[in-house]
């Protein structure tokens, strides 16, 4: 799979995923972009007012990134460092930005003939964790160069000091290893790779904790130092985890799409109602298509509540709050972030609904909810008036299970669209109306 999040009626097509993570909410899936504007405060089930709760402590990256050395093949520990490993160290740590940086560990391993390697552990944050593009962009931008792949997987750079490093994704994050003869540099992480054992993945009801500064869940549902207890404050819990079982017998995009869309629509309908009128996000992982080919199976559904500052940090079960039900009456704006909070249209938004409209479609189209964007066309005549930029339609609030259950209505959002972008409005589209700001790529 390619996308990171499905958004509007346009689909956003950004770096490929292990495990690639697609992110839709009740309405339709939520876009980056916020603004300033106050969310509802609610009370948990646990009755501690939300602007009491404070972030929980998460575990130490270190931790994660110490996890991804061992003595693999025929390297095992060695004893104190030389020279050389000192200043490898050194000059492969001012080679990495700081700012990508979450954890790092490393060690000093020689085979058998001791000639010796050392290997630097490296967790990014959060945003690239699990990005299997990362390592090739980090050496391309390092090296400002074509990037080099020694080996199937093993990239090879050249430090501002000169140091051959080569580099590894361990899934979570990555190894760079240096070596006074790079060949060896090569067979310690060909050896680690060879070892390396299937990630600790999220468990159905672990509770997360997601630093709103990275914006976004990373793109494969294992790291293990953001699960934070369900009783204490957190921002997303993973409604099921599990291997799925399928009857392909090749890696189908389409189907895969469907099948863990599907999965999950039916586990949430079944701890909140339905999407269509419910205001969790759902984000679903499953397999890219290397790792489809390597026989990964794992599934997960995650669920958050976004607000216009972010995914709402809470405490306590999501299910038990009795603030998730949706039902906006025509008319209603939104903001940017599409979060389910209605704001004033006299105010800056992006969105605006239009009421609900009948698909015709027997089967799921392949194209899912852009193939229902017709059935909204008639409610932008209807209701929106001339202004000063285009204003476009989409449909959300109809997904595979509910489909599959016989629901064909869909809920019809407009927002006013410049030189193919979407800009923040003033006013309502059934009055007058005018642009503010420039436009945002959707």
């Amino acid at each position: 799979m390619t996308t990171r999040f499905i958004r509007l009626a346009i689909v956003v097509v950004l770096l490929a995923s292990a495990c690639t993570p697609t992110t839709g909410s009740s309405t339709t899936a939520a876009p980056e972009t916020t603004t300033t504007a106050a969310p509802e405060t609610t009370t948990t089930a646990t009755s501690v007012p939300e602007d009491e709760i404070t972030a929980p402590e998460t575990g130490d990256p270190d931790d994660v990134a110490l996890d991804a050395l061992w003595a693999a093949g025929d390297f095992g520990l060695a004893g104190a460092p030389t020279l050389f490993e000192l200043d490898a160290l050194e000059a492969i740590k001012r080679w990495l930005p700081e700012d990508i940086v979450e954890g790092l560990v490393w060690k000093v391993f020689s085979d058998t003939d001791d000639a010796s390697v050392v290997a630097v552990s490296v967790i990014p944050t959060l945003t690239w964790r699990g990005d299997p593009n990362f390592v090739p962009a980090l050496v391309a931008t390092l090296t400002d160069a074509d990037i080099a792949e020694a080996e199937d997987g093993i990239y090879r750079a050249v430090t501002d000091a000169g140091l051959i490093v080569h580099l590894w994704s361990t899934g979570d994050g990555f190894v760079v290893a240096a070596s006074l003869d790079e060949d060896v540099s090569v067979d310690y992480l060909e050896a680690l790779a060879s070892e390396a054992e299937p990630h600790t993945v999220w468990a159905s009801g672990a509770c997360l904790y997601i630093d709103p500064e990275t914006e976004a869940l990373p793109y494969a549902p294992f790291p293990p130092d953001i699960v934070v207890p369900c009783d204490g404050p957190h921002n997303a819990e993973v409604l099921l985890a599990l291997q799925v079982s399928t009857e392909l017998s090749e890696f189908d995009s389409e189907a895969i799409e469907y099948d863990r869309n599907y999965v999950c629509d039916r586990a949430y309908e079944g701890a909140f109602g339905p999407r269509k009128d419910r205001t969790p996000m759902l984000v679903t992982y499953m397999p890219d298509e290397d790792e489809w080919d390597r026989g990964d199976r794992y599934l997960a559904c995650v669920v958050q509540i976004e607000t216009t500052e972010g995914p709402l940090l809470f405490s306590g079960a999501m299910a038990d709050r009795t603030d998730l039900m949706w039902n906006p009456e025509v008319g209603t704006c939104l903001d940017v972030s599409f979060a389910s909070v209605a704001v004033e249209c006299s105010a800056r938004h992006g969105y605006q609904y239009l009421g609900e409209a009948e698909v015709t479609f027997d089967d799921w189209p392949p194209d899912g909810p852009r193939a229902f964007e017709d059935a909204c066309v008639d409610l932008i005549g209807e209701f929106v008036l001339d202004g000063p930029a285009d204003v476009e339609v989409f449909a959300t609030g109809l997904f595979p299970f509910a489909f599959e259950e016989g629901d064909r209505t869909v809920r019809c959002m407009a927002f006013a669209i410049e030189d193919g972008l979407l800009v923040e409005v003033v006013g309502s589209f059934d009055g007058s109306w005018r642009v503010i700001g420039g436009g945002i790529a959707t």
